[in-house]
């Protein structure tokens, strides 16, 4: 009994050392009770578990030597591929996009960013973003655990009208304190719509008369049509090289916000998970991924490229 209250003793202090080094890198934590039992020998050693606790000891070592973010990005670069280098406009030709179709508009941290057409809407194009192109809260809040669920007032629909290099922001901005957990704040980040991201061509082919927004996220009823696979999203190799959360992205797809409230709860939001199903998320949560949606004047563009396989919108034909 007293080798057994050792044991446990042992692997509650394994874990909590291994949480507090990988600052709650969860994906560590657990291979921390093998590894105690390996050592006081409670079992018959096992290969696979061997090799399994010989893995985690190997990241760990790597998370305290690299630190995370070089990590995180040489992670990204492995799992997830790039997008291709942007096409000259001469080889454009012009297209009738249709649902379905596929094209690379406008860029995020230095890479191209691919479109799926999810729908026409009186003859224009709505575009969803076919990869996760960052992690940040919907919402900010003095209180985050209180954060607000109103798309209007929202500080993600602000930063993505906005192309200004310093977003003007009303009501509490997204800074490390007012998002819960303090993962990923981008308060001083310029708007997604900013020089580096679209140049003025490409900001005239956006229309913003849905509620003056040229740029929002999908709806669940826009996305219900869609199977599960295809709802699912995977990040960039830059989403994970710019996530500052404490966390490893081990996974192939991840979280991402839609703009539906929750009507039973004031803070959540209607978001994609991993699996490509719809749950609640805390709006004020740095760690759920962003998909835009935006709309096109027209559906007919210059495009260069296979609109089956990602064409690149060179502008209104």
């Amino acid at each position: 009994m007293c080798d057994l209250k050792n044991t446990v003793v042992f692997i509650i202090a394994t874990e909590i050392f291994l949480v507090c080094v990988v600052r709650r890198t969860n994906y560590l934590t657990f291979p921390g009770g093998y590894v105690i039992l390996l050592f006081m020998n409670r079992y018959k050693p096992c290969p696979r578990k061997t090799l399994f606790c010989a893995l985690s000891l190997a990241l760990a070592a790597l998370l305290l030597c690299v630190g995370r973010t070089p990590l995180k990005a040489a992670l990204g670069r492995a799992m997830f591929s790039a997008e291709p280098a942007l096409q000259k406009a001469e080889e454009a030709v012009p297209v009738t996009l249709q649902p379905g179709d596929f094209v690379y508009f406008g860029q995020y941290a230095g890479e191209p960013i691919l479109w799926r057409v999810l729908a026409l809407e009186d003859g224009k194009p709505l575009l969803l973003a076919e990869r996760i192109l960052c992690f940040k809260a919907f919402a900010a809040c003095a209180a985050p655990a209180a954060g607000s669920s109103a798309w209007g007032g929202s500080a993600l629909r602000q930063w993505l009208n906005s192309a200004e290099a310093a977003v003007e922001w009303q009501g509490a901005a997204p800074v490390k304190a007012n998002i819960w957990g303090g993962y990923n704040p981008y308060a001083q980040e310029p708007g997604f719509l900013s020089p580096g991201n679209f140049d003025a061509a490409q900001l005239a082919l956006l229309d913003s008369s849905e509620n003056g927004d040229a740029v929002s996220l999908p709806t669940r009823k826009q996305l219900e049509p869609l199977s599960i696979a295809a709802r699912k999203r995977s990040p960039t190799p830059s989403a994970l090289a710019g996530d500052r959360s404490p966390f490893l992205f081990l996974r192939s797809t991840g979280w991402y916000w839609t703009r539906d409230a929750i009507a039973t709860n004031a803070c959540s939001i209607c978001a994609v998970t991993g699996k490509g199903t719809f749950y609640k998320s805390l709006a004020t949560d740095g760690m759920n991924g962003v998909c835009p949606l935006l709309r096109l004047r027209t559906a007919t563009v210059l495009l260069a490229g296979d609109p089956s396989k990602g064409g690149f919108l060179c502008s209104a034909a």
